[in-house]
């Protein structure tokens, strides 16, 4: 996509990334599903603990895992294991399981409910 390109001006966001996606090898888009399914659990993660108004800190003490775990993990830099999962969601009162995949149309609806 040019720089200067007259779409990314005046239009709204997901016609910019359809238009950006569009353009992607069959790779890239791999890397592309690869980073959303992290920054799902990311931006879940970070949803959960500031809703509940908790630092990094003071959630990391109520699971019982490092404070260094929850950055990782809301970075998405991170390869959680199951056990921390799990602690971290017994604070909220969820547990950790396999959902179903979401949709491409899901992903407009989760990129605006992460943009609020």
């Amino acid at each position: 996509m040019k720089a200067n390109s007259k779409s990314v001006v005046g239009s709204n966001f997901d016609a910019y990334v359809d238009e950006v996606e569009a353009e992607l090898t069959p790779a890239n888009r791999e890397v592309l599903a690869a980073f959303r399914t992290d920054f799902t659990l990311a931006s879940q993660l970070i949803q959960l603990r500031k809703g509940r108004k908790l630092t990094q800190t003071e959630l990391a003490k109520r699971a019982g895992v490092n404070q260094s775990d929850i950055s990782r993990i809301e970075r998405g830099s991170a390869n959680a294991s199951y056990r921390a999962l799990r602690r971290i969601g017994r604070v909220f009162g969820l547990g950790v399981g396999f959902l179903p995949a979401a949709k491409e149309t899901d992903r407009r609806s989760h990129r605006a409910s992460v943009a609020r």
